[in-house]
């Protein structure tokens, strides 16, 4: 039989080597077919945890309150911001005694490298493919570095091998980049289906701005540099360390985490525009035709390449 101790640093070494705080992706490979929201579930404990080392966890069975109390003695203004309440003795406790019962109880360890994640009645998964809402268990295997679906996990209907999504605009005159536009005459959004959290919703929207004429690509909240060569013309997240892709004729800050883009006439048209204020915006004239963008930032941030859009018609 595991005691508390124990059992907390079983629980500290997966959330400790499951979550990265600077990349926010899982070190664990997946097996099944979600990729699971958890980096919330694991990331709330992480202070938590990072309080319950081994001294504190002894001073905590020895004596919850008291020692609590003498370890934040000196921290009271930091301690009151971080947990929201004042420093008492008994409220100091009562919180961590029940983070570590609610630790204990949605992870069941089996042994020293597999342990079971169940959520509770309040916590839900998120598949960051379909979008899709759901209970179910997740088993980790420490050992091997991966995680399985339990068998209770649903089937994800989504194609997560899908590379990229491609989506074509008619140029007539000249191609305009933007943050994003106001006054568009589609609110692809207000669609339960089109989500920005999960890999269908971003294809989804990507061809609802399509249907209308506009190209639309997800960012991060990042500064992306437009690149042009020939007709041709290349979204970067970072400066390339080669030619190909031609020369920089601009760049966008992305508060809104998107880069959009449409023609002239399209603006006109639709009575769409770039906003006046705060808004980056880079205009091109090029040759009219039929313009392909292939976007494909979602499989990674290692790729600086968010789009590619050329001329192919």
């Amino acid at each position: 039989m595991l005691t508390i101790k124990e059992k907390l640093e079983i629980i500290t070494s997966l959330i400790t080597s499951a979550y990265d705080r600077h990349t926010m992706q899982f070190r664990f490979k997946m097996i099944g077919s979600h990729y699971f929201d958890l980096f919330h579930t694991l990331n709330q404990y992480k202070e938590d945890l990072a309080l319950l080392n081994n001294d504190f966890t002894n001073l905590l069975i020895e004596d919850k309150s008291w020692a609590l109390y003498k370890r934040f003695k000196e921290d009271e203004d930091d301690f009151s911001e971080n947990f929201g309440f004042e420093k008492q003795p008994t409220t100091i406790g009562v919180y961590l005694e029940k983070t570590i019962n609610n630790l204990i109880n949605i992870f069941t360890i089996k042994d020293y490298n597999t342990i079971i994640y169940t959520p509770n009645a309040m916590q839900k998964h998120h598949c960051f493919d379909c979008g899709k809402e759901f209970k179910g268990s997740i088993v980790f295997d420490l050992q091997n570095n991966t995680m399985k679906a339990g068998e209770d996990i649903p089937e994800c209907a989504y194609d997560n091998t899908l590379k990229a999504t491609i989506t074509s605009i008619n140029i007539k005159d000249e191609i305009v980049f933007s943050n994003y536009f106001d006054n568009l005459n589609f609110s692809p959004n207000k669609n339960y289906q089109l989500s920005l959290n999960n890999s269908l919703g971003l294809e989804l929207i990507e061809k609802e701005y399509a249907k209308h004429n506009f190209l639309h690509a997800q960012t991060g909240n990042m500064g992306v540099m437009v690149y042009k060569k020939a007709d041709n013309f290349y979204l970067l997240s970072d400066t390339p360390d080669t030619e190909d892709f031609g020369e920089l004729i601009g760049e966008i800050s992305c508060s809104v985490w998107s880069v959009c883009a449409t023609d002239t006439t399209t603006l006109k048209d639709t009575g769409a525009n770039v906003p006046e204020e705060y808004v980056d915006s880079v205009s091109s004239k090029t040759t009219s035709g039929t313009y392909q963008m292939t976007y494909n930032w979602r499989n990674g941030s290692d790729n600086i390449v968010i789009a590619a859009i050329e001329l192919v018609a």
